[in-house]
């Protein structure tokens, strides 16, 4: 609609892997006719020729080249400033704007009670989605937990490992850190496993081909850091385990927890 009325759309997300996603789908879906652009921070487009842009938090800059954008949609809006929200309303004061989240913020809630946000609620899955089954797993109980884990996987499963940290803290000796936790695993825990490893600071081509690797079932196990919380869609993966469980928000439990059970699959976390 906004094209046939010659306005561009701007579409935010929160993190590169997400808008690469987004990316990649709205190519999919959109025919020839869509200009389809994506600016990101490891990307320099900033060309003002497109009907959609797909961006991180690289879009809300003051020299960026548009025509004339008459909507915004942001994802996960609760992953966005109150000011970089209100960036693009103050740069186009009639822009139709459109926040998407399924963990919305208190703010948020607030200006929904106060009528100054519509709600466009989505009440129906695309598919029949069966209950996450969800465990806390005491220390005593890892082992039997890695063994349920084995199992899964041998017959066909995916899982995520998510960790609190990066690398290894001497202040939080006790929070198991994405790299330590990915070397262990590969010699200790899941060796008939293929283990791969993402998190925020390995270059955008490693982390593009460790989600393609994972996506392609070339590895079946990708430990990693929250940077997978939003949204990141793989349909098959049926398996998460979130180390440090209480080191994580609810709405980030909740999040990550979304990451499986995408295709209606039984799953667990």
């Amino acid at each position: 609609l906004a094209k046939s009325n010659d306005y561009q759309t701007i579409f935010l997300a929160p993190t590169e892997i997400l808008a690469k996603q987004h990316f990649q789908t709205l190519k999919s879906l959109l025919d020839d006719n869509f200009k389809v652009e994506m600016l990101t921070g490891s990307t320099k487009n900033n060309s003002a020729d497109f009907d959609v842009l797909v961006g991180t938090h690289a879009v809300l800059q003051k020299n960026l080249n548009f025509k004339k954008v008459g909507l915004i949609i942001v994802d996960e809006q609760q992953r966005f400033g109150v000011d970089q929200r209100q960036f693009w309303r103050d740069k186009v004061p009639k822009v139709h704007f459109l926040s998407m989240s399924a963990t919305p913020i208190p703010r948020t809630l607030a200006l929904v009670l106060y009528g100054q946000l519509k709600i466009s609620q989505l009440s129906e899955l695309p598919f029949k989605k069966k209950q996450i089954k969800t465990y806390l797993v005491p220390e005593e109980k890892r082992e039997k937990a890695y063994k349920f884990l084995e199992k899964k996987l041998n017959s066909g499963g995916s899982l995520f490992v998510v960790c609190p940290l990066i690398s290894e803290s001497d202040s939080l000796e006790s929070v198991r850190s994405a790299k330590k936790e990915f070397e262990r695993l590969q010699k200790e825990v899941f060796q008939s496993q293929r283990i791969g490893l993402l998190h925020g600071q390995m270059k955008v081509t490693e982390k593009d081909k460790a989600i393609e690797d994972f996506r392609n079932s070339k590895i079946n196990v990708l430990v990693t850091t929250p940077v997978v919380e939003v949204g990141l869609d793989i349909p098959k993966v049926d398996l998460i385990l979130i180390e440090g469980a209480e080191r994580f928000g609810l709405s980030s439990l909740h999040q990550l927890r979304g990451r499986v059970g995408r295709s209606g699959q039984e799953s667990f976390c």
